[in-house]
């Protein structure tokens, strides 16, 4: 079993420390939140913490696949790479206790040739992470209670 977690608020950090101690200790936990993995090892240490796609910094998007073609190979390589290969992040991922990261398959193809073999790899198919917000400029804007819409106007946001 292992349990995925989204990147959270404060009061998502909350929730998670209330399902977490049900969880049977040797439980995978993926994060895809600082705050979570902190979580994780300062008061539940029994779980397992899995790098979720979220922290995985991989370049992500269709549009990509535009212009692939036409680039210098230098460029076609960052474009595949991802931040497991750093030296000083691996160690980071080590110290954490991480020996698990999830990956999408992005258009473009990873190169994961200087991801060390201690690190295990899962990858996500066939689909692809490619962003997210907690801000919806457009969500209900015609529904002046929730504070997105103005008289006169279809677009207002309100700070959140």
């Amino acid at each position: 079993f292992t349990f995925v977690t989204p990147y959270v608020t404060e009061a998502g950090l909350d929730v998670l420390k209330k399902l977490f101690p049900v969880l049977p200790e040797g439980t995978e936990v993926v994060v895809n939140d600082w705050g979570v993995l902190r979580v994780l090892g300062n008061m539940f240490a029994g779980l397992v913490p899995v790098l979720g796609r979220l922290l995985t910094k991989v370049k992500r998007g269709p549009r990509i696949m535009n212009f692939l073609d036409r680039l210098p190979k230098p460029a076609l390589q960052h474009l595949r790479s991802t931040n497991l290969g750093v030296p000083v992040y691996q160690k980071f991922l080590a110290s954490m206790n991480i020996k698990r990261v999830e990956l999408d398959n992005p258009l473009q193809g990873l190169d994961l040739s200087d991801v060390p073999n201690s690190i295990r790899l899962s990858l996500y198919m066939p689909f692809v992470y490619v962003t997210t917000t907690r801000f919806c400029l457009v969500a209900n804007c015609d529904i002046p209670e929730n504070g997105l819409a103005f008289p006169g106007s279809l677009f207002q946001a309100k700070r959140l």
